[in-house]
């Protein structure tokens, strides 16, 4: 197998004896075509992992069959200021287009907001697990429509700090997802 990239051969280490197993990596930029060209006969696999960064504050909203938005609340409107102490309401509003089975919800929360309530367990139609950076949220069917979450949490550290994204998808059809951007938030 010869494979290029940008039409340069990539030197490809020793294959793995039995299995001929070939693991390669590129860093840098300008990866535009990937070429592979095979020589022999019988069949082959392989795959391509294409990997990039970027600021949390930079990824866009997305939507794939499932729609997710969030809100920061203060005393049930908009939180426009924050204070050390300050319980907060995180509203997040899931719009499903159709009756979906095993969806996770991952709404990555900023570093000074602690979960009022730590402890894992199933509230109305979810089970909900918080963790050290993110509010776990697991559906075994996620009905047709519109569903709202809102979780409580309270503000413990002055700064400026960015939430990270919230997502939604479905466990076993990974094609259904959606993402809402992360946001940042001062707390004075």
């Amino acid at each position: 197998v010869k494979i290029s990239v940008n039409g340069k051969e990539m030197n490809m280490p020793q294959a793995t004896a039995g299995l001929g197993y070939v693991k390669a990596a590129r860093t840098g930029a300008n990866f535009n075509t990937l070429t592979i060209d095979k020589y022999n006969d019988g069949t082959s696999w392989g795959a391509a992992y294409g990997q990039s960064f970027q600021k949390v504050t930079e990824v866009a909203n997305a939507s794939s069959g499932i729609s997710i938005s969030r809100e920061l609340l203060k005393n049930g409107k908009p939180a426009t200021e924050l204070h050390v102490g300050d319980r907060v309401t995180v509203k997040i509003t899931i719009s499903a287009d159709r009756d979906y089975d095993f969806v996770q919800v991952a709404d990555k929360r900023a570093a000074c907001m602690e979960p009022l309530n730590q402890l894992s367990g199933y509230h109305w139609g979810f089970y909900c697990a918080p963790k050290d950076n993110a509010t776990y949220y697991y559906f075994d069917c996620l009905a047709k429509g519109k569903r709202v979450i809102e979780t409580d949490y309270y503000i413990d550290r002055s700064g400026s700090y960015d939430t990270g994204t919230c997502t939604a998808q479905c466990a076993y059809s990974p094609e259904y997802s959606a993402r809402t951007a992360a946001k940042n938030i001062e707390v004075k």
